[in-house]
């Protein structure tokens, strides 16, 4: 209405003449009011589903690690594409911590799209799956979903470092000195295969031996330092126990194997004939 049609409209009214001024104002400003217009489309909007160009559905993703999910679909529609539109996340996306969606370039009507996001899978194991839409500049979707499904494998149990199986052997005893004397003495540790000698001298506190052996048989004895007529050995007197009835004083041979170890080899028998012992 023009303003004489809301002058008349006031008069027939009977309004008093200061209200009557107040409802002409509001009517104006109602009349006079533009409403924001909204996008109007003159053309349509629609996609073709093409293809997953990566990662196809079960695939299977090892915990935690990153990878590009890409789709390549097709503007079906008769709408030109540009930035305004755009990649939005649908369903489960956050599961995979995509990074920000891609910019839409410019894609002409029946021209393919190449869509890819970068992801990181879960660190869980199991079946996931998420999806992404196309929406035109209000919002509204185009096209279907563009989704992923994968498989996400069980973490591999870490493997306990290999322990080398040994090599070698170990042979070990007491030292027993004549009489409660303890002096220097000088042990000898024969392979009798090979005629290899592990060779040391002990000092006066020492009250056990011990040694890493290559696989062998071996004899053991010493003596005091310099003085083979002061001998000492493991001999099968010593295994015999030591006894008034263990009257064997020859070297006893022990067989070696690797990972084996030998205790009580004591070099105990002083009663050994020193000038038969192989000394080196």
């Amino acid at each position: 209405p023009n303003l004489t049609t809301i002058d008349q409209l006031v008069t027939s009214l009977n309004i008093p003449d200061d209200t009557a001024d107040n409802v002409t104002t509001l009517f104006v400003a109602q009349n006079e009011t533009e409403a924001t217009p909204l996008p109007l489309f003159t053309c349509t909007n629609d996609s073709n589903f093409l293809a997953d160009l990566t990662i196809p559905d079960g695939t299977l993703i090892e915990p935690g690690t990153p990878f590009t999910k890409s789709w390549q679909i097709q503007n079906n529609g008769t709408c030109q594409w540009d930035t305004s539109y755009q990649l939005q996340p649908r369903a489960n996306t956050d599961l995979f911590q995509p990074a920000p969606a891609p910019t839409i370039p410019e894609t002409p009507p029946g021209a393919p799209l190449d869509l890819t996001v970068q992801l990181i899978a879960p660190t869980q194991s199991g079946q996931y799956q998420a999806s992404w839409q196309l929406t035109d500049p209000t919002g509204e979707p185009i096209g279907v979903p563009l989704t992923i499904l994968v498989n996400i494998a069980a973490p591999t149990p870490e493997t306990p470092p290999t322990v080398p199986a040994p090599t070698y052997g170990r042979i070990t005893g007491f030292i027993n000195y004549p009489n409660g004397t303890y002096t220097d003495l000088e042990i000898f540790i024969l392979n009798v295969n090979t005629g290899f000698y592990h060779q040391y001298t002990t000092t006066a506190d020492w009250g056990s031996y011990w040694q890493e052996v290559d696989p062998g048989t071996y004899v053991i004895f010493g003596r005091v330092a310099g003085d083979s007529t002061q001998a000492v050995a493991y001999t099968n007197a010593v295994a015999c126990g030591l006894t008034p009835n263990c009257t064997d004083h020859t070297l006893r041979q022990i067989t070696v194997e690797a990972g084996d170890v030998f205790t009580g080899l004591n070099l105990a028998d002083w009663q050994v004939n020193g000038a038969t012992l192989p000394w080196p």
